[in-house]
């Protein structure tokens, strides 16, 4: 009976994410308005490639998302970029997230309401690649791989959260169930085919490492949007997140409310 209970809660939390489709027959990089990971952005104007307020530096995309193209009731004719500096990748960088007044990556959303400008594109001269790990990064970000579709799978909170019992799943399951659950935690452990995935995906949860990071600093709930590994764990990224080896992008759906953090 217990067990029946704990499968029967544990379902009750699953979510549908979606893990991306890449053309790995398509690398060169082009300018268009379509989901991809690294390559060319999509540009409205000749000077709209934000460069780092730090270091004046070019900043790569890490990925851009077609909100008419993801597979969700509500969609925008937009696109969410996301730009990192590569400089804030080396040792001693001012570029670093905490310094002060740091600009050194940016996170934005973008009409689609004009074709897009094409712009000359010298990455070596752009961003002064000089050591060897730089030089992997530069290659990685000429690389670019389209997101040709969106597969669905069933996603499930992460364990973390339920160490730390966070507020969510209190709302979702009462606290009576979230307790009962937390008593049981080990077999939930075993339940490794319902876990929560590490993977590159849209929405589903979060899955962190050792600790909990949602963001906390606007007002609202943030959720999940995309989850994406980091250079070290994955053969698409070329961006090493320092802080750990995902990002993670997440939205309020009321206020639009945008943050992008790694973990």
């Amino acid at each position: 009976m217990q067990g029946g209970e704990i499968q029967q809660l544990w379902e009750s939390l699953k979510k549908t994410a979606y893990r991306p489709l890449i053309d790995n027959g398509n690398c060169h990089p082009s300018f268009s308005v379509h989901s991809k990971y690294n390559g060319y952005p999509y540009l409205r104007n000749k000077d709209d490639w934000p460069c780092c307020s730090c270091c004046g530096k070019v900043m790569p995309l890490v990925f851009q998302l077609n909100l008419s193209e993801i597979p969700v009731v509500w969609k925008e004719n937009a696109l969410v970029q996301y730009f990192e500096c590569i400089t804030r990748n080396a040792a001693g960088s001012t570029c670093e997230p905490g310094y002060p007044k740091n600009n050194s990556s940016m996170l934005r959303k973008v009409e689609i309401d004009t074709p897009t400008v094409q712009v000359p594109v010298d990455f070596n001269y752009w961003l002064g690649v000089q050591d060897s790990f730089s030089k992997i990064i530069l290659k990685r970000i000429s690389q670019e791989h389209s997101i040709v579709g969106w597969q669905p799978f069933d996603d499930y909170p992460s364990l973390v959260d339920f160490n730390e019992k966070m507020d969510y799943l209190n709302t979702t399951i009462g606290e009576e169930a979230l307790d009962f659950l937390w008593e049981n935690l080990e077999v939930l452990e075993e339940m490794e085919h319902k876990q929560c995935s590490p993977e590159d995906k849209l929405l589903g949860y979060p899955c962190w490492s050792q600790a909990e990071g949602y963001p906390r600093e606007r007002d609202g709930e943030m959720e999940l949007f995309f989850q994406i590994n980091g250079l070290v764990t994955s053969n698409k990224s070329a961006i090493a997140f320092r802080d750990g080896e995902r990002g993670m992008f997440f939205q309020n759906r009321d206020s639009g409310d945008m943050v992008f953090t790694t973990w």
